[in-house]
This record gives structure tokens, sequence and C-alpha cells, in this order.
């Protein structure tokens, strides 16, 4: 019995006190959010919470990009799915061979060899895979 009216005057005063609290923070002359805003937020919770906001922009942009890369995958497979054989390998060998042309020709024009180096490997694998799958 003396709990349960402990329980309902403790229950009225919190009432009271979130009445007033959401006044405070809501009336514009007393300026509470803001005062809450410059006084604690601003100088105990933004310097801790900035490096993981960070990390989450970054986790957020990776999820992002990978469920686009999924979707455009996704475009192709449906896309390959329903093409006949003779213009799968067409396209394939088109892709394959075009963009890595073009890529290469840009590379020999340019003063690094890093690129020069990168398509000459892809021209070596590109090779050797198209002789295996001749076979194969």
């Amino acid at each position: 019995m003396i709990l349960k009216e402990f329980q309902s005057k403790a229950d009225a005063y919190f009432l009271k006190f979130a009445i007033f609290f959401v006044f405070w923070l809501y009336c514009p002359q007393t300026y509470g959010s803001l005062l809450i805003d410059e006084k604690i937020t601003q100088t105990y919770c933004a310097p801790k919470l900035r490096p993981l906001l960070a990390q989450m922009n970054n986790i957020i942009q990776n999820i992002i990009q990978m469920c686009t890369n999924v979707s455009h995958l996704y475009v192709v497979w449906i896309f390959f799915m329903f093409l006949p054989e003779l213009f799968k390998r067409l396209v394939a060998i088109g892709v394959g061979t075009v963009y890595p042309f073009v890529c290469s020709v840009n590379a020999i024009a340019t003063e690094e060899f890093e690129d020069d180096a990168y398509w000459l490997t892809y021209w070596s694998c590109y090779g050797i895979l198209f002789i295996g799958m001749d076979f194969l």
C-alpha cells in the first residue's frame, strides 16, 4: 500500500518535471535547447562523436556503393541470361578487348610506367584466359 502511494507520487512529480522540461526546451524566452547545445552537446559530446560520425559516413557510403554495384551486376546478369550464345560471346570479347585497347593506347601516350605495366599485365592474363576458354 505504501509502495503504491509512493509510486503514484513519483509518477506525478515525474510528469510535472517532464512538462516543465519540455516547456523549458521549446519556449522561445528560455532558450533551453540552445543552452543544452552550447554547454553540454558541443562541449562534451561533439568531440567524442565526430570520429564516429566520420566512420559511419564511410560505412554508409560503402553500403550504398555496394548496393549500387550489386544492382548493376544483377541488371547485366539478367541481360546476359536472355541473349543468344553467339551474342554473349561477341559482347564479352568486345568489352574485354575494345575498352582495354583504348586504355592501353592512352597508357602508352603518358609518361608514367605504372599504367603501362598494368595494361601489359591485363593483356597477358587476358590472352592466357582466352586461349584457355577456347580449349575448354
